[in-house]
C-alpha cells in the first residue's frame, strides 16, 4: 500500500502494486485506502489503474456477505460520481459506464440514461457494443433501449469483427438461459440484422472480399448463433 501511494513511484510499478492490493484483497480497509490514494492523485494513469480495480474488485465480491456490509454502497457511489466526471478518458469512460452497471440497479439506470448515451459516443466501437450489451440484460425496457442501439451501430460500423461482438456472447446466451434470453420484438431485430448481413458470411461472401480476413473467422459464430435461435 506504501509503495501504491507513493508519488515518486512511476505509474506502471504504482499500478502493478495496485493489481496485486486487489488481487490479494486483505489490505485492512482497501477500498478506503484506494479511493484516498485516488482523490489525493493527479495522475490520471493511477486514478484509470484505481477505477480498474474497484470495477474488477465488485465483480469478484459482489455476492459475498462482507463486501455488502461494508464496500458495495461506497463502491457504487464511487461509480455514481464517476459517471458525472467530465474530464474522464476513453478508457475511464469504459470502465466508469461498466462498473456503474455492475453496481446500480435497472431503473438507477434508467434515471441516468441522457449520461450514459452521452459517454458512449466518447467510446470506440468495440467498447460500446459490449456496454450496450450489458445494458440490453438488466431489464426488459434496457433490451429494448439498448438491442436496438446496438444494432444500429453495428450497421454504421460495417464491420465483420464487431459483429462477432454480438454474435458469440448471444450464441452462449441462448445455450445457457435458453430460447427466452431476448423479448419476441427485440429477438426479431437481431434475426433481421441476421438476415440483412447473412451475403457476408456464406461461403460466397467470404471468397467476394478476401481483403476482410474477418469474415472467415466471425462465419462460425454468425451459424452459431442463427443454430441457437433457431432452436
Amino acid at each position: 500500500m506504501q509503495l501504491a501511494a507513493n508519488p515518486d513511484l512511476n505509474d506502471v510499478k504504482r499500478g502493478i502494486m495496485i493489481d496485486r492490493l486487489v488481487s490479494r484483497s486483505s489490505e485492512p480497509d482497501l477500498i478506503k485506502k484506494l479511493l484516498t490514494i485516488y482523490n489525493e492523485t493527479k495522475r490520471v494513469e493511477i486514478k484509470s489503474k484505481i477505477a480498474e480495480n474497484l470495477m474488477l474488485y465488485n465483480q469478484q465480491y459482489r455476492n459475498k456477505k462482507s463486501y455488502i456490509d461494508n464496500d458495495k454502497l461506497v463502491i457504487s457511489c464511487f461509480f455514481e460520481k464517476l459517471l458525472n466526471d467530465k474530464s474522464l478518458t476513453p478508457h475511464m469512460t469504459d470502465v466508469g459506464i461498466r462498473g456503474y452497471i455492475d453496481t446500480h440497479s435497472a431503473d438507477e439506470i434508467i434515471s441516468n440514461l441522457e449520461s450514459i448515451n452521452q459517454w458512449l459516443t466518447h467510446i470506440n466501437h468495440y467498447s460500446s457494443v459490449m456496454l450496450k450489451y450489458a445494458l440490453t440484460f438488466k431489464s426488459k425496457e434496457l433490451q429494448k433501449i439498448y438491442m436496438n442501439s446496438l444494432i444500429d451501430e453495428l450497421k454504421i460500423a460495417n464491420d465483420s469483427d464487431l459483429d462477432s461482438y454480438l454474435f458469440g456472447p448471444l450464441s452462449i446466451g441462448y445455450q445457457g438461459t435458453g430460447k427466452d434470453i431476448l423479448e419476441p420484438e427485440t429477438k426479431q431485430v437481431v434475426l433481421d440484422y441476421l438476415k440483412e448481413v447473412r451475403y457476408k458470411y456464406i461461403p460466397k461472401g467470404i471468397k467476394a472480399n478476401p481483403n476482410d480476413i474477418h469474415r472467415a473467422t466471425t462465419a462460425p459464430y454468425y451459424f452459431e448463433l442463427i443454430k441457437n435461435m433457431s432452436t
